[in-house]
């Protein structure tokens, strides 16, 4: 709960926080963003990245849609920041096995003296142990691990 809490009150934020000026309408045929949207926030943008991410598939670790999804994800985040890079570890879970993991870090305007950090995770979880039906099927992750990655890319192509 408090994870869409706060997720709706960043996108409320971002969504409050863009200007609109008469006159700057940009017609469907534009081929330049006008440098009056530029630094707003586009839920449909985010939502796209989400959709992005759930078509590889479930993204549990040392799966092949974990590593494809990933591999995507660092290339949208070398083009939309100053720096982009990936920490690969190797990570023992509960019950024993072994997971190829992946920390994604971006940064963009690293020699500001005041920063932001902005988190999500990416990955899903490999079973829907809190789902009524399907306890033991993986879940797509679009809620959970997409919606705060789409909205991070999504901050990141507005500035």
């Amino acid at each position: 709960m408090v994870k869409i809490l706060s997720l709706l009150a960043c996108i409320g934020f971002f969504s409050v926080s863009c200007t609109f000026q008469k006159g700057s309408e940009s017609s469907s045929m534009d081929t330049k963003e006008s440098e009056n949207n530029r630094n707003c926030f586009d839920e449909n943008l985010a939502y796209k990245y989400i959709e992005k991410q759930v078509s590889f598939g479930p993204r549990v670790p040392s799966t092949a849609a974990h590593k494809n999804c990933g591999d995507w994800l660092l290339q949208e985040l070398k083009s939309l920041s100053d720096t982009a890079y990936a920490q690969d570890f190797m990570s023992i879970t509960y019950d024993g096995k072994k997971h190829q993991g992946r920390n994604l870090l971006a940064k963009t305007n690293p020699q500001a003296n005041n920063r932001i950090l902005l988190t999500a995770h990416w990955d899903t979880r490999p079973m829907a142990d809190r789902d009524a039906k399907n306890t033991t099927d993986p879940i797509l992750g679009a809620d959970d691990g997409g919606s705060g990655v789409g909205v991070i890319l999504s901050i990141l192509h507005a500035y």
